[in-house]
């Protein structure tokens, strides 16, 4: 993703390090791998005032009463695993005019996926993708969403990628 700014540094810390935001710093990417991992006082209060982040997958639910400064709320996890639940799930994204598709087969075996239900409650915010259900967008929730300088992305989308994948939009 960043291989094209060949000038940018780019550090690789673990979110339990985190102090603060310096000033060179021109976004930070949290990748929530790790179902309710400790999270720094000091990265949550930065996160909940509209800062340069980028939070992907787990852990939204963390930021419990902040959420508000951002316009969202947490919902609930969605989990698909039997080969029904990944067929009816929301293992779709839409972008712009485009629609991706989440890998949800290895051969013939379902690929279980987790999905992050969040509200976009501000006016102000953009829901820039959508997660849908087979069938169209009657039935869908917010993938990618920019509050401010804030982003919420609704899973990992690098997981389970193949070349046409939703990893696309990000």
């Amino acid at each position: 993703l960043i291989g094209r700014y060949p000038d940018l540094r780019v550090e690789i810390k673990p979110v339990s390090s985190y102090t603060g935001l310096g000033e060179s710093v021109a976004r930070v990417f949290y990748i929530g791998t790790i179902v309710d991992e400790t999270l720094p006082e000091a990265f949550l209060r930065d996160a909940a005032s509209n800062a340069p982040i980028t939070w992907l997958g787990y852990n939204l639910w963390k930021l419990a009463d902040r959420q508000a400064a951002l316009g969202l709320n947490y919902r609930r996890i969605i989990s698909a695993s039997t080969p029904a639940d990944v067929d009816s799930g929301y293992n779709r994204v839409r972008y712009r005019d485009y629609l991706f598709q989440k890998l949800i087969r290895s051969g013939s075996n379902p690929v279980p996926s987790e999905i992050i239900e969040v509200e976009s409650t501000a006016a102000s915010n953009v829901v820039q993708a959508w997660a849908e259900r087979p069938g169209g967008t009657a039935d869908r929730i917010p993938y990618a969403v920019q509050s401010n300088r804030f982003w919420y992305i609704a899973d990992i989308p690098f997981a389970f990628a193949y070349e046409l994948d939703r990893y696309l939009v990000f």
